[in-house]
């Protein structure tokens, strides 16, 4: 996972690489499901298929991005 910070604090940057165990190339497609729980309190607005804005409580904003559309699916907090 490689997360990197703009200069002007404005913009926080993701991106995750899937591997196989040795680190070689896999030799087919493998369909992976990759998910986030968000705390109870936050907001989520759908922008459109690939891109998703986070409220918080405080009243910050996050917009979610992904290269493949985004699915939004119930979760239990235990906290």
């Amino acid at each position: 996972r490689n997360i990197s910070l703009s200069e002007n604090g404005q913009e926080l940057l993701g991106v995750d690489h899937l591997a196989t165990i040795d680190g070689q190339p896999p030799t087919r497609i493998l369909a992976v499901d990759l998910r986030f729980h968000l705390h109870p309190e936050i907001q989520v607005a759908i922008v459109d298929s690939h891109t998703l804005r986070l409220l918080t409580v405080g009243g910050h904003e996050w917009i979610f991005e992904s290269y493949i559309p985004c699915i939004l699916e119930d979760s239990m907090f235990l906290g």
